[in-house]
């Protein structure tokens, strides 16, 4: 190979030199500057190995010297081998240096070059180990080539099998198009067409389930797919969207074509048997929702909203057109809002605790403060409870809302000793990682249980068939926290289940304090309340005093404790 040739191929190879002679390094650094796209300097073995860790995704070849300081050549061959057994290696070693060629066999290196330098072997052992290397390279970048093309085809071959597996999406039991051939369909149409979509919903299908068994109750949904198709006309497409619920596209999107539609399928479902058992004839009835002149991507959506409001309202047997006004639209509008708005928050940290005092009704000192949850909202705004709490419970976050606030609680209170309350929710209270989370919160904050009063509605307890909210209730009372029955009077109140969980507070409910000092029934059931909180050992707080007439009452009857706008509004500090 000539100069011209031997610089084509390894102008594009980087290298790493090793070389101790500082004047030979210079010497040979001159020769191989003009040969290779990048020269990486060595003065001994350690350094060489520490920059082709640093570089090894880059070098292409190594040259080295045998004798150097600190590390050899060959020990340096060795190291390398190990980490790519693939990389290309030249040794450039002296005559007298014999005795370690055998060794540099063995590691594998691809060629020599001699001191002093004889320019002629020099070029033809760099000419021939870079055509070995590009040859090498050129070899690996066809095989990655190939291995690109396989898995593209690969992929392509899966995409294309997914999608006939979505052709063939058709119900086994009806013979209809299924949930996915229904997305399908809508997805295809046109964007800009109005379409009519009808949701049919079974009533009581269970009971069908129950009472013929599921083999039979699959024949009847059949039977039912079948009668559908006769009953409508030969342009609606009709799926089977879930278990028990159908769904039609009617290409019409005229509403009186679409009313007399449903009215006819009602009149007929009502008038036919779909079924027979033990010579007894069988009917269906559906809840419909329907949602006209509707493009595509909303039509189904809005479909079922009717039919949610249909079942919300207990209405079976009934169909309802979509409104975008109703109140069912109104309130779902409100909820995905609120649930955006409650998220943020939360993952913001944007839930702040309120503080009100509450005192004794014999000095009017304040004893302890109720920690009231607050939500701040992207304006600034605080709001309250009533604005987001629905929502917190209906995206599964009440746990966090709970425990973002005792963090903030317990914040609040470390500095000083008065005793405070915070609100648990059903959702709390059936959680048994949260009452672990209160009990280790406590004991890692250093606070005293018996300062903390957890506030639970006393409908909690009632609705509380299987025992996990009162079990839990009885583990948070052990562990030494206060409990505090609120509201209490709202709902079918109960004593013998109060002294069941040794509660430690009633909070009357407002209902029962606002303008007492008028109203003689609701001092009749304040007096019975005391009357049998205190033969239990059970302390009474009244909620929503705003008068001091109230307060005269309820001190009068005997009422231990106070809270309300009289003593001081929520406020975010404590005034202590």
């Amino acid at each position: 190979m000539n100069i011209e040739e031997i610089v084509k191929i390894s102008s594009k190879l980087t290298v790493l030199y090793a070389e101790d002679d500082i004047s030979l390094r210079a010497e040979t650094g001159v020769l191989f500057e003009e040969l290779f796209k990048e020269v990486i300097y060595a003065s001994d073995g350690e350094e060489a190995l520490e920059k082709y860790i640093a570089n090894k995704d880059s070098i292409d070849l190594l040259i080295t010297d045998i004798k150097m300081p600190k590390m050899n050549g060959i020990e340096l061959i060795e190291i390398v081998k190990e980490i790519d057994d693939s990389l290309s290696i030249v040794i450039i070693s002296a005559h007298n240096e014999t005795e370690y060629f055998i060794d540099s066999i063995r590691t594998g290196v691809c060629g020599y070059i001699l001191k002093p330098l004889n320019y002629e072997q020099f070029l033809n052992t760099i000419g021939k180990v870079s055509r070995v290397i590009t040859a090498i390279k050129e070899n690996n970048s066809y095989r990655e080539h190939l291995e690109d093309t396989v898995k593209s085809k690969t992929e392509e071959l899966e995409q294309n099998y997914k999608k006939l597996q979505d052709a063939l999406s058709i119900d086994y039991v009806t013979g209809l198009p299924n949930q996915a051939s229904l997305q399908e369909e809508l997805s295809c149409l046109p964007k800009d067409s109005l379409i009519t979509v009808i949701v049919l919903d079974i009533d009581y299908f269970s009971t069908f389930n129950e009472f013929l068994g599921y083999e039979e109750s699959d024949k009847m949904l059949a039977n039912i797919a079948v009668m559908l198709r006769k009953c409508l006309s030969d342009r609606a497409k009709i799926f089977r969207e879930g278990s028990d619920e159908f769904a039609v596209i009617l290409p019409s999107c005229c509403m009186k074509n679409t009313l007399e539609a449903m009215e006819q399928l009602v009149s007929f479902f009502k008038e036919t048997p779909v079924w027979q058992k033990d010579e007894e004839d069988l009917y269906v009835s559906f809840s419909s929702g329907v949602s006209s002149c509707e493009k595509p991507v909303m039509a189904l959506l809005k479909a079922h909203a009717a039919l949610h409001e249909i079942k919300e309202a207990g209405l079976s047997g009934q169909f309802r057109f979509y409104e975008n006004n109703s109140s069912y639209s109104k309130n779902q509008k409100h909820n995905s809002l609120w649930i955006h708005k409650v998220r943020k928050a939360l993952e913001q940290n944007k839930i702040i605790p309120y503080f009100q005092p509450i005192v004794s009704l014999k000095d009017k000192k304040i004893i302890k403060y109720e920690c009231l949850a607050r939500l701040e909202d992207f304006n600034g705004d605080v709001l309250l409870p009533m604005y987001f709490l629905e929502s917190v419970k209906m995206c599964g976050l009440m746990n966090n809302l709970t425990r973002m606030l005792v963090k903030k609680a317990y914040d609040a209170f470390k500095h000083n000793n008065f005793s405070f309350s915070i609100n648990l929710s059903t959702e709390d209270l059936i959680d048994s990682s949260f009452v672990d989370f209160l009990i280790n919160r406590t004991k890692l904050s250093s606070m005293s249980p018996e300062r903390v009063v957890l506030e639970i509605l006393e409908d909690i307890i009632l609705g509380d068939e299987q025992g996990f909210a009162v079990g839990s209730i009885k583990r948070l009372k052990e562990a030494g926290f206060k409990i505090a029955i609120d509201d209490f009077g709202t709902e079918r109140s109960n004593f013998n289940r109060l002294e069941y969980i040794s509660c430690d507070f009633i909070k009357i409910d407002g209902q029962f304090v606002r303008n007492i000092d008028a109203v003689k029934k609701s001092q009749d059931i304040v007096e019975s309340i005391v009357k049998l909180a205190h033969g239990m050992g059970i302390e009474v707080v009244a909620e929503h005093i705003t008068r001091e007439e109230e307060e005269d009452v309820l001190k009068a009857l005997g009422v231990d404790f106070g809270q309300g706008f009289l003593y001081g509004k929520p406020t975010s500090s404590l005034k202590i």
